[in-house]
Parts: structure tokens; sequence; C-alpha cells
């Protein structure tokens, strides 16, 4: 399937708006919910956030031949959404809150820079 550069441009936009709106649900389930129960037996809708995010990831690789080093940093984010899955118990509960709280701030990051480096390239165009 082949895109013209304003349709790349135009879904890769999308892509990241909706990426930002899936991040953002998924650091408000973790900044409201500090117990080990919640953070173990994430819901299966939060799942299918993670899951949306990473799909429209992969769909903006694809679309975009330039990778930037930004786009590995939501990996940390990922990272840290597991960590206490597998690692979660009561005595290391004050560092799994301090991991998953900073950490779904990566998942946020990346595409904050790429909408501001989208704005900057449109706002040179012009």
């Amino acid at each position: 399937m082949s895109f013209s550069t304003k349709n790349k441009i135009r879904l890769t936009k999308t892509a990241n708006i909706t990426m930002l709106l899936i991040a953002l649900l998924i650091t408000l389930y973790y900044w409201t919910n500090s117990t080990l129960l919640a953070m173990k037996k994430v819901p299966l809708a939060l799942m299918l956030l993670v899951l949306a995010y990473v799909i429209l990831h992969m769909l903006k690789r694809r679309l975009n031949q330039k990778h930037h080093w930004t786009h590995w940093i939501h990996y940390l984010g990922l990272t840290a959404l597991i960590y206490p899955i597998l690692l979660g118990t009561n005595e290391n509960i004050g560092s799994l809150n301090l991991i998953t709280d900073i950490g779904v701030l990566f998942l946020i990051f990346p595409i904050l820079l790429e909408l501001r480096k989208q704005k900057s390239n449109e706002d040179q165009k012009i």
C-alpha cells in the first residue's frame, strides 16, 4: 500500500494524537491505582489500550522512513507497565509505584516531541 507524502503526514499526526490520548488514559490508571492488586491484575480494557498504542507505533514506523532516537523511548514506558506484573510483591510496592508513575511518562514524552517537531515543520513551510 503506497501513500503520498501528504497522506503519510496526516496519518502520522492522527496516530500521534491517538497515541497521546491512549498514553494519557494509561497514565491516569497507574496514577490513580497504587495497590499491588491493581498493578498485577490489569483490566482487559487497559491491556487493549496498550496493544492499540503498540500497533499505532508500528504503523508509524512503517509510514516514516526516518527514525529519530525518541522513537525508542516508549519502550521504557512499556517496560514500566510490565515490571509490576512480573516482579510485584508487597515488599517493593513503594518502588513499583515510583517506577510506574514515572515510567508511564515515557509513553507520553516521545509523542509530545514528535508533535512539536511536526508543528515546527508545518510552521517552516508557511
